[in-house]
């Protein structure tokens, strides 16, 4: 009988410590926010359900350990069950029912709020507006070329530089699709939005270092920046904003489709007949024309007089 009751209890001890075991190995992900010095953690699979938590240095530690001192999870302002932290612990205890998962924390990981409202709001940190832009090519064969190309208007004030960059471009276009998901996607829970929005953030630091190491950075003039001469209609380009005031940069990305519209436009010309008096210029030759012919007039003008004179005189007598 002594036998009997000895095997069960090992069996039982075994089963247990079985236990224990597995359900401490059933580990989860974790994406972390660090919002001035406190971590907010969100744990997969576990944003809706309660549970409870505790932190350690050890990652051993059995689900009902005094030095477990477990903290019932809080609710952000998404209504998501979140663990709050107020300084790096190594281990995560998760405790859900009689279930516990223990996760090892590197909280060195953890997006910045600044850096997550940074990624949230790109494409729309700095206000621009897509223009029609009007050239006029050089007329061949009496037909002018008029061609509407796309361009961006800067609505802002400050100093502003450039880069553009054709698509696809790897890092540019991994940037696109993941800035597409994480603003398109209304399915995506808190701690996939999280997961999208650290990809954003490490993708986009390094285009920015790049363009600053690099110096591809160009001046925009007259706040307007035109489509590269060589674009065709359909082209994608992906365009990098840098804003300076007083000494401050702020950063923003862009994503354009190219434009190109030609327009032949026949010129026809039309003559003016312009009718003008054409006059002669007055020389030595025609001023003693004029003098002679006048000298003639007069010496017409004395004489007919002189007659007239005479006819009176002998009709008095």
């Amino acid at each position: 009988m002594k036998k009997v009751i000895s095997t069960i209890l090992l069996i039982t001890l075994f089963l247990s410590a079985v236990s224990t075991v597995v359900l401490a190995q059933s580990a989860k992900n974790i994406e972390s926010i660090n919002k001035d010095g406190t971590y907010l953690i969100y744990v997969e699979g576990m944003l809706d359900k309660s549970f409870q938590y505790a932190t350690s240095e050890k990652p051993d530690l059995e689900i009902d350990s005094i030095e477990l001192n477990y903290i019932v999870a809080s609710k952000d302002e998404e209504n998501n069950n979140v663990v709050t932290l107020e300084n790096e612990a190594k281990y995560l205890y998760v405790k859900e029912g009689e279930n516990l998962t223990v996760i090892e924390l590197d909280l060195t990981k953890s997006i910045t709020n600044e850096d997550l409202e940074k990624v949230t709001n790109l494409t729309n940190t700095i206000e621009t507006q897509i223009v029609s832009i009007e050239e006029r090519n050089e007329k061949v064969e009496e037909v002018q070329h008029i061609e509407t190309v796309g361009g961006l208007k800067i609505k802002e004030k400050g100093k502003y530089e450039y880069v553009i960059m054709k698509l696809p471009s790897i890092n540019y276009n991994e940037i696109k699709e993941a800035i597409n998901k994480l603003s398109e996607n209304k399915e995506l829970n808190k701690y996939e939005k999280i997961q999208i929005a650290k990809q954003i953030n490490t993708e986009y630091t390094q285009i920015i270092e790049e363009a600053n190491t690099e110096k591809m950075w160009q001046e925009v003039e007259d706040k307007i920046i035109s489509q590269p001469k060589d674009a065709q209609k359909g082209d994608e380009y992906a365009i990098v904003l840098k804003k300076t005031v007083e000494d401050k940069n702020t950063y923003d990305i862009k994503f354009l489709v190219s434009d190109r519209q030609i327009e032949e436009t026949k010129t026809e010309e039309i003559e003016k007949v312009v009718k003008s008096t054409v006059k002669l210029p007055i020389t030595f030759d025609t001023t003693i024309t004029l003098i002679l012919v006048l000298a003639v007039i007069i010496v017409a003008i004395v004489v007919v007089l002189i007659v007239r004179k005479r006819l009176n005189k002998k009709e008095s007598k």
